[in-house]
């Protein structure tokens, strides 16, 4: 016989009743219970849907359900893991390494056409555009990744590093002092330039990376447990 939405939704709430809080762990215990349960009911056509769900309850041992969340667990942090550097290394791709490169190339051919005085300036203008293309990405992200109403743990712990232009300019300020404290002059110079526009490109791309990154984790949780994301994207 084929459980009922009913007796399955019924399974949700044991799974919760005894501590299973992550959703994604939860459809894989309903779903061995509910072809236990079906399976106990079909060669015994007495028991009720209470019984065969108690014993199917005690094929999971003594521990109940805590040893398979801890297996499930370890095997989600993996997973995860892998998961994340998988997105994250696509990023830098033939392709898209290409209009790193150009934009590294523009930037630098600059200091061939600009005075210094004005190479101060592009500088500023591009630590403007990180903080505001990070704002904005930040923005966007809260906006259009919402978070699942039910937990899922493959989505804990899933970006294991923070990044931020923020690090990237306080970096770059301790390398300027010390490049002004080498140089004797104290003054902003071509080396300086080439520094800043090197740490720049690598930010951007960085950052742009990171979002994408999470993007696509956010997105492969909603296409694999969309019960779990019961409002629509923007």
């Amino acid at each position: 016989m084929t459980l009922t939405d009913e007796q399955i939704e019924a399974l949700y709430v044991f799974c919760r009743e005894h501590y299973v809080t992550y959703y994604d762990v939860q459809v894989e215990l309903v779903d061995h219970m509910a072809s236990s349960i079906e399976q106990l009911m079909a060669a015994d056509p007495k028991l009720t849907f209470d019984q065969a769900r108690q014993k199917a309850f005690k094929g999971f041992g003594y521990k109940g359900f805590s040893g398979v969340v801890e297996e499930r667990t370890q095997q989600a942090q993996i997973a995860s893991r892998r998961r994340v550097w998988k997105f994250f290394l696509s990023c830098f791709s033939w392709p898209k390494m290409m209009q790193t490169l150009l934009i590294l190339t523009v930037l630098y051919c600059l200091q061939f056409y600009l005075p210094l005085s004005v190479l101060k300036w592009v500088t500023v203008g591009c630590s403007g555009f990180l903080v505001i293309l990070e704002g904005f990405l930040v923005g966007r992200q809260w906006l259009r990744f919402r978070k699942p109403s039910r937990p899922l743990l493959m989505m804990q712990k899933a970006w294991p590093f923070q990044f931020t232009s923020a690090m990237m300019l306080n970096v770059y300020y301790n390398l300027f002092m010390g490049l002004r404290r080498l140089d004797g002059e104290k003054q902003f110079v071509t080396l300086t330039y080439d520094l800043y526009i090197l740490a720049f490109v690598i930010t951007l791309a960085l950052i742009l990376a990171v979002y994408d990154t999470k993007r696509r984790i956010y997105v492969t949780a909603r296409e694999k447990y969309p019960a779990a994301f019961p409002i629509p994207a923007v």
